[in-house]
């Protein structure tokens, strides 16, 4: 068993071997013959169909083209339309879970119920929002008022917008001395400068002051 099953995968690892190593076949000069003769008669065919039309008169060249159309729809036509007839909604229905086992053909008057368009009753009004559509992610709405009034906010505090906005508002006014927009005055004018306080002069008393300043003492004191 084991012989026969070396020898079954030595074939098989052969014949594949043989098989990558043969090259592409190349199509037969008879089929390449074959394919020319058949081209050559419908070019042929081709060709006398519009030599006869062209020989005929103006008005009957619409005609005959008229006919050809109608050769080659008519056939289709006709298949379609039976096709139309056949046309049942009974294994839909059932697959919906209708549990409708007869059957429920699609006639015209059916058809044209099904694809009318309903009117829409008095005092009412047409919706275009969609219930079940996807609510949108508010967030990019939110990041790009956020970036605006981060520059808003920059120029603000650069002082772009001083020229416009009033007193109160500018960012010297409300930063103060912290605002990189401010500016020290340099037209204020210089400190005033402290006045020397008065010295208190005394009376300069002679020897006859001072002994009726030494009586007036010495009456006061007995």
């Amino acid at each position: 068993m084991a012989q026969q099953k070396l020898a079954s995968k030595a074939q098989a690892t052969a014949g594949a071997d043989k098989a990558a190593t043969e090259p592409p076949k190349k199509i037969d000069t008879g089929t390449l013959a074959a394919i020319g003769l058949v081209l050559a008669t419908l070019l042929g065919a081709v060709g006398t169909i519009f030599a006869a039309i062209l020989k005929l008169p103006m008005w009957q060249i619409p005609l005959v083209m008229v006919g050809i159309m109608l050769a080659i729809s008519l056939p289709s036509m006709f298949i379609a339309y039976l096709k139309l007839r056949k046309r049942n909604l009974g294994p839909i229905l059932d697959a919906n879970g209708w549990a409708i086992n007869n059957v429920a053909k699609m006639n015209i008057p059916f058809g044209r119920s099904l694809t009318d368009m309903p009117q829409f009753p008095s005092g009412s009004e047409r919706s275009f929002e969609d219930p079940y559509a996807e609510k949108r992610s508010p967030w990019p709405k939110i990041i790009i008022v956020l970036i605006i009034l981060a520059v808003i906010g920059g120029f603000w505090y650069f002082g772009k917008l001083d020229k416009v906005l009033p007193g109160k508002a500018k960012s010297t006014d409300v930063l103060g001395t912290n605002a990189p927009a401010y500016k020290p005055p340099t037209n204020a004018a210089p400190a005033a400068t402290p006045k020397p306080a008065a010295r208190l002069s005394t009376p300069s008393v002679g020897p006859e002051g001072a002994s009726k300043s030494k009586t007036e003492r010495t009456e006061r004191h007995n």
